[in-house]
């Protein structure tokens, strides 16, 4: 939005801070705020507050709002403010990654509906805003939750010559929920593959909480040959562990390998690399992918088979691949954001 003339902000909160800072970063500022305090406290994400972000965007008056989070607990409260300073507001829906959504959309139903618009990545989450929250469904529009670059993102040299697959992302702490992801169950997976004389290389990209814990269960599963553990690297570096790789593991629950969900997984298919998800109760090959079961034995199954085709593999690779450039290049995405913006200031 930047490189096109437009003033862009970003009002972030940050776990880290003590007091607010302000930067200036490629045309655009950011302004980052410490966390206040967190509800509900039982949710390890998408629950941090600040109310006093309010008080910069009154001083700064925007022309419109953006509000992207993961939970949209937060939202209430600047649904109210936007509505009373006659400020279009667009909300963001990031993915079905929270259980209470429903007890949430109908308790906070009023303010769901002060939205000039929502951008949701699935057809679920379209229908719960729908049908929970109470949104009209002419304000409901599916769009991708983020964009990726297809120039950097790309296919590029041959897949390893081993079976291998990726985790690219923050590692967590033990998760409470299906929604949250869980890169330790794939290394249940990984045994499981072995035992059947199937060994499966896995690379881990990323930090988290959880990195010493995940490394020490690979310890104690004798898979130390089999994962390797990469650590934070930066976006540049990633695209040839992606181009790489059999397929990438997002473990966490999906209804549908969908390319408008998920920065890792469009990143994964503009590489033109298939993604794997869990899902209980649509087992099976998708068209960009897989879902698998939770339960390990039952997931290694249907990988082992699926790694026996890798031609069918790079094949939906490149639908993904496709598919992304023409839905969720970052060129796509903002042209279809500006005609949002410009449908809701209008």
């Amino acid at each position: 939005m930047s490189a096109l003339g437009h003033q862009v902000t970003l009002y972030t909160l940050a776990d880290d801070l003590r007091t607010s800072v302000h930067y200036e970063l490629d045309g655009f500022t950011i302004k980052a705020f410490p966390v206040s305090f967190r509800f509900p406290p039982m949710l390890k994400f998408g629950n941090a507050q600040n109310p006093l972000v309010l008080r910069e965007l009154s001083a700064d008056r925007p022309d419109i709002i953006h509000f992207h989070t993961h939970q949209l607990w937060s939202y209430p409260y600047y649904a109210i403010w936007a509505r009373a300073k006659g400020i279009p507001l667009v909300a963001q829906y990031h993915g079905r990654v929270d259980p209470f959504m429903r007890i949430k959309g109908r308790v906070f139903s009023s303010a769901y509906k002060m939205a000039d618009a929502y951008l949701a990545p699935t057809e679920e989450d379209r229908r719960e805003l729908v049908e929970d929250a109470g949104v009209a469904t002419g304000r409901v529009l599916k769009f991708p939750n983020t964009g990726v670059d297809t120039e950097l993102f790309r296919l590029r040299g041959p897949k390893s010559e081993v079976p291998s697959m990726l985790y690219v992302g923050r590692i967590p702490d033990l998760p409470s929920n299906l929604w949250e992801k869980s890169p330790e169950r794939l290394l249940f997976i990984l045994y499981r593959m072995r035992k059947a004389g199937l060994p499966v290389k896995l690379t881990v990209v990323g930090d988290g909480p959880g990195l010493s814990h995940m490394q020490e269960a690979t310890r104690k599963l004798g898979l130390g040959d089999l994962v390797r553990f990469t650590g934070y690297l930066p976006q540049s570096d990633l695209p040839r562990f992606y181009a790489e790789s059999w397929f990438t593991f997002d473990p966490m629950y999906m209804t549908d390998i969908d390319p408008y969900w998920g920065g890792t997984l469009k990143e994964s298919l503009s590489c033109g690399t298939p993604v794997v998800a869990f899902n209980d109760r649509r087992s099976g090959e998708r068209e960009f992918g897989y879902l698998v079961r939770c339960d390990p034995a039952e997931a290694a199954v249907v990988l082992e088979a699926a790694l026996t085709t890798p031609d069918d593999l790079i094949a939906m690779g490149r639908r993904g691949r496709d598919f992304v450039t023409r839905h969720a290049d970052w060129n796509v995405v903002t042209e279809r954001s500006m005609k949002v913006y410009n449908w809701c200031i209008a």
